[in-house]
């Protein structure tokens, strides 16, 4: 059980700081605007929480393949 719970805040963790980098890179870099032009805030944020899913299922299994 306490083992489980350390894999879910880790990966949790790692899955923040992936998303985030690719927030604010996406913005920085122009990439939101090329996507989207109208609304560059909105597509950095959807890219963002796209990266945050994506990141947290391949964190978990990362995680419990190292175990």
């Amino acid at each position: 059980m306490r083992e489980s719970i350390k894999i879910s805040l880790k990966s949790t963790l790692i899955a923040t700081l992936i998303a985030t980098t690719v927030g604010v890179w996406a913005l920085e870099l122009g990439v939101a605007q090329v996507l989207w032009p109208d609304h560059p805030q909105l597509m950095a944020l959807i890219m963002t929480l796209i990266a945050c899913v994506v990141a947290k299922f391949a964190s978990v299994n990362w995680l419990k393949g190292r175990q």
